[in-house]
């Protein structure tokens, strides 16, 4: 079962784009019956050494939410950190040490209601890194 958590993207991928205008109060989200999930998205990291702010994901828009729900990457220039935070230096996570050549891959919950972070609205997402460089993917979606 070498490929059970590709498997998984590729159901949660399918699930999305047939659910993508399902209010969340039907999947479980009753705090927010007016939010829309409006676009699954992949993007690329990128992340220099050495470097504070680096943005990821752009502010979505007024009224708009990320919520992140999985990411992969390794380090590309010695061994250092990363950490997740808004553009309001708000965290998204604790720092997390990575090795060179060494990295992370964080799955989805496979709840739509349970993403990894909830970043606030009109935020964008962005990553500091400390000493090395980091190289990788983010699944997210855009929440109004």
């Amino acid at each position: 079962m070498r490929n059970a958590p590709l498997l998984l993207l590729v159901l949660l991928v399918l699930t999305i784009v047939v659910q993508a205008s399902v209010p969340l109060s039907f999947l479980g989200q009753t705090n927010t019956p007016s939010s829309v999930l409006t676009e699954f998205q992949t993007a690329a990291i990128s992340a220099a050494a050495a470097t504070a702010n680096q943005e990821i994901i752009a502010a979505p828009g007024a009224g708009k939410q990320i919520w992140v729900y999985g990411w992969q990457g390794t380090a590309d220039t010695g061994d250092g950190s990363i950490a997740w935070q808004d553009e309001d230096d708000t965290a998204e996570s604790g720092v997390m040490e990575v090795s060179q050549r060494g990295g992370f891959s964080v799955t989805p919950a496979g709840h739509y209601g349970m993403p990894l972070m909830k970043v606030a609205a009109n935020k964008a997402l962005e990553l500091d890194t400390v000493t090395c460089g980091f190289k990788g993917t983010i699944q997210y979606l855009i929440v109004e």
